[in-house]
């Protein structure tokens, strides 16, 4: 059985990773589609933080699509700095499905 308080630290440090990256996205690209991305991982970082039922699988499956969205375009332009957040997307995703302190914090 995992630690909730652990799974608690975790969520919120993925939480800061996706409000930070989505701000970054909007600094780097101005346009609609990063205003909405923002909002929704500002919602989904709250709600991740209060340890909503559920909701980091919701998380997973949002970072997952993301970057797979993304992907093919960053790595045909050697988007570095892009491929490497998609990277961290994965891993966060993995985390939130796989970790579990994290299962614990919403258990």
């Amino acid at each position: 059985m995992g630690s909730a308080e652990k799974g608690r630290s975790y969520t919120s440090a993925i939480a800061g990773y996706m409000i930070v990256k989505s701000i970054l996205n909007l600094l780097l690209g101005f346009g609609m589609g990063n205003i909405i991305s923002l909002v929704i991982n500002v919602v989904l970082a709250a709600g991740m933080h209060k340890g909503v039922r559920l909701l980091n699988y919701a998380a997973a499956v949002f970072l997952t699509v993301v970057m797979l969205r993304h992907f093919k375009a960053n790595f045909d332009g050697r988007q570095w700095l892009y491929l490497s957040e998609g990277i961290i997307d994965i891993l966060c995703a993995a985390a939130l499905v796989l970790s579990r302190d994290i299962r614990a914090h919403f258990g």
